[in-house]
């Protein structure tokens, strides 16, 4: 089983999330191999005035449909 974790959306011009998959255990690293933060500090829900947009990381996923797909 795969895990999801964030970390802030620089792209977005506001608050913004983008989602990433890793291995259980392994949230230093992303399934596309960006390294991911450990100290990321996401914001919670609500926490402006603007709901956060959030994106999910494309190759990330595409590595998750690939191992259901088998």
């Amino acid at each position: 089983m795969y895990e999801m974790r964030a970390e802030p959306d620089e792209s977005l011009p506001g608050p913004g999330l983008l989602w990433h998959a890793t291995h259980p255990g392994g949230q230093a690293l992303a399934l596309c191999g960006r390294q991911l933060s450990v100290d990321t500090a996401v914001p919670a829900a609500g926490s402006d005035a603007t709901p956060p947009t959030d994106r999910y990381c494309m190759p990330c996923l595409e590595v998750v449909r690939e191992a259901m797909a088998n």
